[in-house]
């Protein structure tokens, strides 16, 4: 599912501007994101120069119905935008690996909790809990799914 509607599209540049501005020393992760795109990729095909690839808004679902607030013209609209990244995490230890993804974590969670109404066009976001994948020992590449929660409204009929 691709971005659609206009209030969708500007909360989703709004969570690839929060990633962005992922740098040290104000969040865990020594590495900034090299790159933060919208565009789905492959991602096992990424650079190996690039310490961090992060894709936002490729995956969008849908989450919940869309409710019909006490104002019968408005609707609260419920989406799971899923954040999918590539890290290097350098070393044969599965333990070395797995702080790396969970600083990833931290950082996004820091950096999107900073303004959880996306710039005034949500209601909420929320930072779910990721789904990790480390490879084998020889590999040091890893990757993580991390879902964001996000809850928006809009008037019937004005996406």
């Amino acid at each position: 599912m691709t971005p659609t509607t206009p209030v969708l599209l500007a909360i989703v540049l709004n969570l690839q501007a929060a990633l962005q501005a992922i740098t040290a020393p104000t969040y865990f992760n020594t590495v900034k994101a090299t790159s933060v795109v919208l565009d789905p990729v492959a991602l096992d095909v990424v650079s190996t120069t690039e310490l961090l690839f992060l894709v936002v808004g490729h995956r969008i679902e849908v989450i919940g119905p869309r409710l019909f607030t006490s104002r019968p013209v408005s609707i609260k609209i419920q989406r799971r935008i899923v954040i999918e990244a590539v890290l290097d995490a350098p070393g044969t230890d599965f333990a070395h690996k797995l702080t790396a993804i969970q600083q990833l974590v931290a950082d996004v969670e820091t950096a999107l909790t900073v303004d959880v109404t996306r710039g005034g066009f949500a209601l909420d976001t929320r930072v779910e809990d990721e789904t990790p994948y480390v490879g084998l020992a020889n590999q040091s590449r890893c990757y993580v799914e991390i879902p964001v929660d996000v809850t928006f409204g809009r008037k019937y009929g004005q996406p």
